[in-house]
């Protein structure tokens, strides 16, 4: 179970099944999936225990089954993970996030500015559309990467902040194909300085 659940996809393709006991066909319709990948990965997931099948409906041909997750959360203990998965998780969303950058905005890519700037506490480096490419529209705004000082309370805050800035556009994703996709990109970590 622990080594499905680690496919990079296995979350996708177990999400609809979550919410309510679906048939291949529905889950296919909810994820925007062809049938075959769905059924291969409903079969794949269903053989690791990870899928139950709630009911068989009975009908001319082959029959219809709904499955459902075997529970509503799944957690794999760090015993059973690479010791180096999340490093290597985090390396392709910084190499996702960098093509993707590439592939929409070139001109911000090779045009954008570095903007050093000031307050009252410390220097800031940030990366902002250059003088020639600010009119584009699908030219990010603002990019930055920010070093702060922060006690263990205010890192606490921070970090519920970020999640709940997280959920609520979460919340807001229709996942409509027809709509432009945004790769985010949102993270913190203590420096050991």
């Amino acid at each position: 179970m622990a080594t499905s659940l680690m496919r990079p996809q296995a979350a996708h393709y177990l999400f609809p099944f979550s919410e309510a006991a679906r048939s291949v066909a529905e889950a296919a319709a909810i994820l925007g999936e062809s049938l075959s990948r769905t059924h291969y990965w409903v079969q794949t997931l269903h053989a690791d225990h990870l899928l139950q099948i709630e009911s068989v409906t009975a009908r001319k041909g082959r029959a219809i089954k709904r499955y459902r997750t075997v529970a509503t959360e799944f957690v794999v203990p760090a015993s059973l993970l690479p010791d180096d998965l999340f490093a290597r998780q985090m390396r392709a969303a910084n190499e996702q996030m960098t093509q993707s950058l590439i592939a929409a905005a070139p001109e911000w890519v090779v045009g954008g500015c570095v903007r050093i700037h000031f307050d009252e506490r410390s220097g800031h480096f940030d990366r902002v559309p250059g003088p020639r490419i600010r009119s584009a529209r699908s030219v990010p705004r603002h990019q930055s990467i920010s070093g702060m000082y922060l006690t263990e309370p205010d890192m606490r805050e921070l970090q519920h902040d970020l999640e709940a800035l997280r959920d609520k556009w979460r919340d807001r994703d229709r996942k409509d194909p027809s709509l432009p996709g945004c790769l985010v990109s949102i993270s913190m970590a203590p420096t050991s300085s």
